[in-house]
């Protein structure tokens, strides 16, 4: 017998598709734990961004032009 997806979707607060693909044998994948390239300049971007009228922008530049296979800028938001 098949389940009413509807009704479960509004008791669990998620959409019918979810339900019907965990109902069908769906697994979460594990997710891989990638280190970032930033992690090596951490303690000097934390310095960067605290100096008096230092930007985001400002430091991703200063990192990006002395490094250039960091990843984009909206990795130092």
């Amino acid at each position: 017998m098949k389940p009413n997806y509807n009704e479960l979707a509004r008791r669990f607060g998620v959409s019918k598709q979810t339900i019907s693909k965990y109902n069908n044998g769906f697994e979460k994948k594990e997710t891989r734990d990638k280190k970032s390239k930033l992690n090596k300049y951490k303690e000097k971007i934390k310095e960067k961004i605290n100096l008096a009228g230092a930007t985001i922008t400002g430091v991703y530049k200063y990192f990006y032009s002395r490094d250039n296979t960091i990843e984009s800028r909206s990795s130092f938001a």
